[in-house]
């Protein structure tokens, strides 16, 4: 069943299963150091739709909308940040970025839960609605859960053939403050390129920073393990 669009009968996302996501601890990597050395302390940022749908974020909103993108564990923010960069991952990618540890309120809303057995045969979901490549369509999406109530969606992410990793999309108005439904999100910051976990999380994926004056990584067949073992 190919991903199709979503119903344009109001409501019709309305029972949508729910996951909540009340007093839970989700992340986000933003960039902290611009290319002009400005500081940017703050990691909110709810993205609008831009003109050309392929040049935004999967979930953007049309305008005064946008969406903010979060994830469950530290690696999973970091492939939704790093998307372009995950095959070839200069340290330098890491420094002028942070990785944002954030309380969700015990009033936070529940989200769309993407990821339910029954999205299939009852909404048409499918894979394609996280992983795939028509963002339009997952624009279209996003716009309809909106429009239907909901103000979180809670997915896969694309960079994770494993399929295990957990995205936590916001809505809200586009701009860059915290989410103004709940009570506050609190959150601190902290280094991504001196995170041993992390660090080891990347390899994991087969992504390897590369310090400065190292080669781009390449995958010889000696490298690849043995399904065998």
């Amino acid at each position: 069943m190919r991903l199709g669009w979503p119903s344009q009968q109001a409501g019709s996302l309305a029972r949508f299963p729910a996951e909540p996501t009340r007093s839970r601890t989700v992340y986000r990597v933003w960039r902290y150091r611009l290319s002009d050395a400005t500081i940017r302390d703050s990691p909110w940022w709810f993205a609008s739709l831009p003109d050309e749908p392929d040049e935004g974020g999967r979930y953007d909103l049309p305008e005064p909308m946008g969406a903010c993108y979060t994830a469950t564990r530290p690696v999973g923010a970091v492939l939704e940040a790093l998307q372009a960069l995950l095959t070839n991952l200069p340290t330098q990618e890491l420094r002028v970025r942070r990785l944002a540890t954030i309380a969700t309120p015990p009033d936070a809303p529940a989200a769309a839960k993407l990821t339910a057995q029954v999205a299939a045969g009852r909404y048409g979901v499918t894979a394609a609605l996280w992983a795939g490549t028509d963002r339009s369509r997952s624009q279209a999406w996003a716009a309809a859960f909106r429009r239907d109530g909901w103000w979180a969606l809670y997915g896969g992410i694309q960079h994770d053939p494993s399929g295990q990793l957990r995205g936590h999309t916001l809505f809200d108005h586009q701009s860059e403050h915290p989410p103004t439904f709940g009570q506050s999100w609190p959150h601190t910051a902290s280094t991504l390129h001196d995170d041993t976990q992390l660090l080891e999380d990347l390899i994991r994926f087969g992504i390897h920073v590369r310090e400065p004056g190292d080669l781009p990584f390449t995958t010889r067949p000696s490298d690849i393990d043995d399904p065998a073992t």
